[in-house]
C-alpha cells in the first residue's frame, strides 16, 4: 500500500493511473478485511480483555476530527463532533470505545454523499458511575427495516445495491456489537431509506474523581492542584513514593499522578510495586 501511494500518476498515460488507483483501493480493502478477521477471531476465542484507563471524553472528539476531517472535506460533507461530557474524567476501556467510534463514523461518511455526519458524545450518571453514549447521525442513503434486522450479523450488509457501490465484508458492525457485549453495553440503529441513519453506542463507565498526587516539588504540586480544582476533582498530596504506596493501598483513588524523581522510593519503583499489587 505504501509503495503504491508513492507512485507518481501525473506522468503516466492511458489506463495506467486508474489501474494503480484500483490496486491501491483493493489493497486497502484487503488490509481492512484482514484486520477485521483478526479482531473477530480474537473476540470469539475469548482473548479480548478489558483494559481500563482514565480519559476525558473530549479526546474522542479530537480523534474524530483528526481522522475524518480530510475525507469529509473531500466529499463536501459537514462533520460535526459535539461533546456534552467535556471535562469529566471517565474510567473505561478507551481503546475499544475508540474502535467502535471510528467504525461508526467511517461507515457514516462512506454511505453519505451530501449533508451532515454529526457525532455527539454524552455522559449520563452521578459522581461515581453512569453511561457514556456515542451517537453518530448521518444524512446518507439509510437502511430498510428488513436490513436492520441482520445489520450486526457477521458478513451481512444491506441490500445488494448498497454492497455493490461500497466496499466492505460486513464485519465492522458485527465487531462493534461484540465489543458492546464485552463491555456490558449496547448498540442500536434507527434509520430510513433516503433519510439517513443514527447509530447509538452506550456503555457503563465509572467516573474518575479521586486523585492521588505523588510529588515532592511544591511548585509542581500546586500546578496539579489548580488544574484538578478547575475540573472539580478531589485529591490527596503525598511527598514521596513510599507515602504514595501506603496511600494508594489504603485509599480509593481513581488516578495516581506519580512523579518520577522522589526521595525514599522513586516514582518508577512505586509504580512497579503498585502494579504488582493489582493497580493498572
Amino acid at each position: 500500500i505504501g509503495s503504491l501511494s508513492l507512485v507518481e500518476r501525473a506522468g503516466l498515460s492511458g489506463q495506467t493511473p486508474g489501474l494503480i488507483t484500483a490496486a491501491e483501493r483493493s489493497a486497502e480493502t484487503l488490509l481492512t478485511l484482514i484486520d477485521d478477521l483478526l479482531d473477530l477471531s480474537r473476540i470469539e476465542a475469548g482473548e479480548v480483555d478489558m483494559e481500563y484507563s482514565v480519559f476525558d471524553p473530549a479526546e474522542l472528539s479530537t480523534i474524530v476530527n483528526e481522522v475524518f476531517n480530510p475525507l469529509a472535506e473531500k466529499k463536501g460533507i459537514t462533520l460535526a463532533a459535539e461533546v456534552s461530557a467535556a471535562g469529566k474524567l471517565i474510567k473505561s476501556d478507551v481503546g475499544k470505545i475508540r474502535q467502535v467510534l471510528i467504525n461508526l463514523v467511517g461507515n457514516a461518511l462512506k454511505f453519505t454523499q451530501r449533508g451532515v455526519v454529526a457525532v455527539n458524545i454524552d455522559y449520563a450518571g452521578n459522581d461515581k458511575d453512569g453511561r457514556l453514549s456515542l451517537e453518530v447521525r448521518d444524512t446518507g442513503i439509510g437502511i430498510s427495516k428488513r436490513d436492520q434486522t441482520v445489520l450486526f450479523d457477521r458478513f451481512k450488509q444491506a441490500d445488494s445495491s448498497r454492497s455493490k457501490s461500497h466496499s466492505g465484508a460486513g464485519l465492522g458492525l458485527a465487531i462493534c456489537k461484540q465489543l458492546a457485549d464485552i463491555m456490558d453495553g449496547s448498540i442500536t440503529v434507527s434509520s430510513a431509506p433516503g433519510v439517513g441513519s443514527t447509530f447509538t453506542f452506550s456503555v457503563p463507565v465509572d467516573r474518575a474523581d479521586d486523585v492521588l498526587i505523588a510529588e515532592d516539588s511544591e511548585t509542581n504540586a500546586m500546578v496539579a492542584k489548580k488544574m484538578l480544582d478547575r475540573l472539580g476533582l478531589e485529591y490527596e498530596h503525598v511527598l514521596d513514593g513510599a507515602a504514595a504506596i501506603d496511600a494508594a493501598l489504603s485509599g480509593d483513588f481513581d488516578v495516581v499522578l506519580m512523579d518520577v524523581s522522589m526521595p525514599n522510593v522513586d516514582g518508577l519503583e512505586a509504580t512497579r510495586i503498585l502494579r504488582q499489587r493489582g493497580f493498572t
